[in-house]
């Protein structure tokens, strides 16, 4: 365990010194990479996550955080198009 003290993809860096991340876990995308630290538009974080889409589920999980996150700050919208019809 690396108690906070730097950023995280600085405590990264050090296990990596001497060990293979095989799984990360978290409840915020910037758990995963720093890339996604940037407080950039919801549109930009979507385009990061497309990129990155195949971490998730199998090297990244998430577990999900409902009592605060950036979501909260995001207009909501349907996932299916065909839902809206």
């Amino acid at each position: 365990m690396l108690l906070y003290t730097e950023s995280k993809e600085a405590r990264r860096d050090v296990v990596r010194k001497e060990h293979d991340i095989i799984m990360l876990i978290g409840d915020s995308l910037h758990d995963f990479a720093a890339e996604f630290k940037n407080k950039e538009s919801t549109e930009y974080q979507r385009g990061l996550v497309a990129k990155e889409a195949a971490h998730f589920g199998n090297d990244w999980i998430v577990m999900p955080n409902a009592s605060y996150g950036s979501w909260s700050k995001s207009e909501l919208k349907m996932w299916n198009e065909k839902a809206e019809k």
